[in-house]
């Protein structure tokens, strides 16, 4: 005889969501075949929806908010039943506020502060140096480089000339 999969969830955790994009995120499960979804207390951010069916919770948040959480109620085909604690927080979009770097000089030490807003708050400022006068491609031998620039996690790029492209 066989035994059936104890119905759960897979999926443990949901990816945040960031204001006024387009969310979208299918809930795992395992055990049976026939696999609804429900919510079973607290709210969704508000602008996203749960389709019991295909589990998927999609839309585009409205509000920004952390740490407001909710129960997901999964049921199969045998009468199982599971329950799990979730939670989306949305944020902000990331802004860089740094709209413009003073001039740089080349051979010379150059510093600049970066700021930005929004985002989860965990932000990676690095920069990558264009190549050096005589140096091969990629290559950060030979003189200073004339200019640099600095990226801002995700997909934001600021040059030395103070350009914001993303």
């Amino acid at each position: 005889s066989s035994t059936a999969e104890a119905l759960s969830f897979r999926t443990v955790t949901l990816p945040s969501a960031v204001l006024e994009r387009r969310y979208e995120q299918v809930v795992l499960l395992d055990g049976g075949r026939t696999n609804l979804l429900t919510l079973a207390s607290g709210a969704l951010p508000e602008g996203l929806a749960l389709d019991s069916l295909t589990r998927r919770i999609s839309g585009t948040p409205v509000a920004a908010q952390s740490g407001e959480s909710f129960t997901l109620q999964a049921s199969n085909e045998l009468g199982q039943r599971v329950v799990a604690e979730f939670s989306i927080d949305v944020y902000e979009p990331l802004t860089l506020v740094t709209n413009e770097l003073a001039m740089g000089a080349v051979d010379l030490p150059y510093e600049a502060t970066l700021a930005a807003v929004g985002g989860d708050g965990d932000y990676t400022f690095s920069s990558r140096p264009a190549a050096a006068p005589g140096a091969a491609p990629g290559s950060t031998s030979g003189s200073t480089p004339a200019a640099a620039t600095v990226s801002v996690a995700p997909g934001l790029e600021l040059a030395a000339d103070g350009t914001l492209t993303g």
